[in-house]
């Protein structure tokens, strides 16, 4: 398969995007792991942090996600 070299910037953004939304969309599912295993944890301060910095990030890197696919969108053609 040949790309044009019109194309090329084009192809490398998508590939770029996808490899971001891989590395963004695995590091979320571990967030929600982490939550789980501090949840189950005994200790009532574990149990709080956890909850609520897991919850803090998770969201966070969702809002980057989201971003991401806005200016993407914004500036493809």
């Amino acid at each position: 398969m040949s790309v044009s070299k019109e194309n090329k910037p084009i192809v490398l953004t998508i590939i770029l995007l996808a490899a971001a939304f891989v590395v963004f969309f695995a590091i979320d599912v571990g967030f929600i792991v982490a939550l789980v295993l501090g949840v189950r944890t005994k200790k009532p301060s574990v149990v709080w942090f956890s909850i609520i910095t897991n919850s803090i990030f998770f969201v966070l890197l969702s809002a980057l996600m989201f971003l991401l696919a806005i200016a993407n969108g914004i500036s493809e053609p």
